[in-house]
């Protein structure tokens, strides 16, 4: 008897420590979701990143308590913070360690995730090819069809190419991306819960079209603008850029 009672804490134990502390869990999960805030907040939208800084400061001192997937996940949220602040993330090379994990352990959203930060980070070493490779991965590393599919990650991403082959000067690429990118925001649920889908869909268009807006949703547009007007390095405002000049300033009236 005893000597079953012994067995099953060992196993109890052997559990407890492959999950690891499930308070660490919680508070990047709390961190992630201040994170998150970010392209939804219009006034002080530093405060969560800030908050969420804090968050990830603290926890660095328990680092040591760590499984290996809580350590996985808090250094990805740390380079996520530090792309989020809009800091170079040149230096941030321990994210080949963190998706080479996640390629092998992480759903289709944490391998979209950390794949897309990888390509940050070759994108700001300025390894085009390499950047381009890692956000192709992760666009392939997606479950579309899956209900909790991130499709505010894939728009990133695509956004992403779109910048680079914008700058490359390669306009049907760029085009293919930009198209890709209205079929995943128009997919974003937070958009949906903002506007209506027939808006949405006008607007998409009219951002990769020059079309003129009908005042009869100007409302709208300056809603959707003011909600990704903190979006990192998001490309479409490069596209909007080369609109002709009278489409222009009412957009960029509003930033």
């Amino acid at each position: 008897m005893i000597r079953n009672t012994l067995a099953w804490l060992i196993v109890l134990l052997s559990l407890s420590a492959c999950q690891g502390n499930k308070s660490y869990d919680q508070r990047m999960h709390q961190a992630d979701s201040l994170m998150e805030q970010r392209a939804l907040l219009a006034s002080q939208a530093e405060k969560p990143l800030l908050a969420a800084s804090k968050i990830l400061d603290r926890l660095r001192h328990d680092s040591a308590s760590f499984t290996q997937r809580q350590l996985m996940r808090y250094q990805l949220l740390r380079v996520k913070l530090h792309n989020k602040q809009n800091l170079s993330l040149a230096h941030d090379t321990i994210m080949t360690t963190v998706a080479d994990y996640y390629r092998r352990h992480g759903s289709p959203n944490e391998q979209v995730e950390a794949l897309y930060l990888m390509g940050r980070v070759y994108h700001d070493q300025g390894r085009l090819p390499q950047a381009i490779d890692l956000y192709q991965q992760a666009d392939q590393a997606a479950d579309t069809t899956r209900s909790d599919c991130n499709f505010w990650h894939l728009f990133l991403v695509h956004s992403q190419l779109s910048e680079i082959y914008a700058e490359q000067c390669l306009p049907d690429r760029n085009c293919e991306e930009l198209e890709k990118m209205k079929r995943f925001a128009a997919n974003w649920s937070k958009w949906k819960s903002m506007l209506g889908e027939h808006e949405i869909r006008y607007m998409l268009s009219f951002l990769c079209s020059g079309e003129r807006v009908p005042i009869g949703i100007s409302g709208s547009m300056t809603k959707l603008l003011k909600l990704l007007r903190r979006v990192e390095n998001c490309s479409w405002i490069m596209a909007m850029r080369r609109l002709p000049t009278v489409v222009q300033a009412p957009l960029f009236g509003i930033f």
